[in-house]
């Protein structure tokens, strides 16, 4: 008899979680795996990192540095070349572009591996392990759903948590500080008043971005 196919559930559809899912497909022997990745909304690879479609959010490495495929080094820049001929390995480009890309390479990879991996437009609630009919350790994936997913392995690629702030602040206060992804409010900040950013970090530079851009649209 075949033996059954090994389960991979994973949790998460950012970049972490769909290059998993497309690696594992590309290195698989066929009937050997089944892959079920569950993300909250159906669109896969952009993630946090790359799901915002202002242009001028960049990455913060060069094209040539930025394939999805190891043993494809070109690869991204090849597909940024289709789009725009100029771009080189040198450049560098929109996140906007890099997650268009993830996506493309997802599709890609669900043509090529017809019903290896299922996309559960769900929310994984609890992970338990469990003992299977035959005695093995399994993992139990509880879904918002209340639908149950038996895996042979877990990848967990939940991405980066909302950070909390360093202080407790007062009702009065804290309606004044800004999520540094919350568009809506960035516009609505006026242009006559001061705005501390704390850190200075990639996204601190990212908020600072942002602000002068609106800025300056408004003239």
């Amino acid at each position: 008899l075949m033996a059954r196919p090994t389960h991979v559930v994973i949790i998460g559809g950012g970049f972490s979680g769909a290059l998993t899912a497309i690696h594992l497909a590309r290195s698989c022997t066929p009937n050997r795996l089944r892959i079920t990745l569950v993300n909250p909304t159906p669109d896969i690879g952009r993630g946090l990192a790359y799901r915002f479609d202002d242009d001028n959010l960049l990455l913060n490495v060069p094209a040539g540095n930025m394939s999805a495929l190891a043993d494809e080094p070109g690869h991204f820049v090849a597909y940024c070349q289709r789009i725009d001929p100029s771009l080189s390995p040198g450049s560098f480009v929109s996140r906007r572009l890099y997650g268009q890309y993830l996506q493309s390479l997802w599709s890609q990879t669900q043509v090529a591996h017809p019903g290896l991996i299922e996309l559960r437009v769900d929310e994984a609630v609890a992970l338990n392990r469990a003992i299977g009919e035959s005695g093995e350790s399994t993992w139990q994936v509880a879904l918002a759903s209340g639908e149950q997913l038996i895996a042979s392995q877990v990848v967990l690629a939940l991405g980066h948590q909302r950070p909390r702030f360093p202080i407790s602040l007062d009702l009065e206060v804290g309606a004044r500080v800004i999520d540094p992804w919350n568009f809506d409010d960035m516009h609505r900040l006026p242009n006559d008043q001061p705005v501390l950013i704390v850190g200075t970090g990639h996204t601190a530079v990212d908020a600072l971005f942002v602000k002068w851009f609106i800025q300056r649209s408004r003239g």
